[in-house]
């Protein structure tokens, strides 16, 4: 059911895989907001600033949420994805999908349900994790063909400082949103925090 997904401007911790199959509804991402429609993916990494409103009386998703930790095991198995990654998907969350893709999908979910419930599948949990990992190489790869992002010029150190940071901030934005905390643990100046375009998210209270 819709009231299930957050209808508030809320930071999740739950990354959320969405399928709108009929209906719509607006969803705001960083202000970066949208109308699902019937037939199109919505996937939410863990660690968004997201609000879900005007949802219409006959709006209905199938959705499946992963926590943090799952989804940390889902990438700790294939090659670390370029941090610049996670900042895309805030504004390329959703795909319009074919009717061959939404019967692929709807394949793919059911499949996922079957493993991870079925009592006689000793791997529920590594079986699970296998599929998502390709599920988010889909995405990955959408990403690296599309992208028009500058990842190539960008020096080595400030990519892996930028990814550092969004793990702090992940970890942490609910109860440290001081900027000398976050230059402290990245061993850094705060003046650097700013210097490197590392910006602490933000929300009314």
């Amino acid at each position: 059911a819709a009231s299930d997904v957050y209808k508030r401007q809320s930071y999740i911790r739950l990354g959320i895989v969405i399928y709108c199959v009929k209906g719509n509804a607006k969803i705001d991402i960083y202000s970066n907001k949208h109308i699902i429609t019937p037939k199109e993916l919505i996937i939410i990494l863990p660690g968004q600033l997201v609000a879900l409103t005007d949802v219409s009386v006959d709006f209905q998703i199938r959705y499946f949420t992963i926590t943090e930790s799952f989804y940390s095991d889902i990438l700790s198995g294939i090659s670390r994805f370029s941090p610049h990654f996670f900042f895309y998907m805030r504004q390329h969350y959703y795909f319009k999908m074919e009717d061959v893709e939404t019967l692929s999908f709807v394949d793919f979910f059911e499949l996922l349900i079957r493993k991870a419930v079925d009592p006689e599948n000793q791997y529920r949990r590594e079986s699970v994790i296998l599929l998502l990992r390709i599920l988010f190489l889909d995405i990955y790869n959408h990403y690296k063909v599309n992208s028009l992002d500058s990842t190539a010029t960008i020096d080595v150190h400030k990519k892996e400082l930028t990814h550092k940071f969004f793990q702090l901030v992940m970890s942490n934005y609910k109860v440290n949103r001081s900027v000398t905390f976050y230059a402290n643990s990245l061993c850094i100046t705060p003046k650097s925090v700013s210097y490197t375009h590392l910006t602490l998210p933000t929300t009314s209270r």
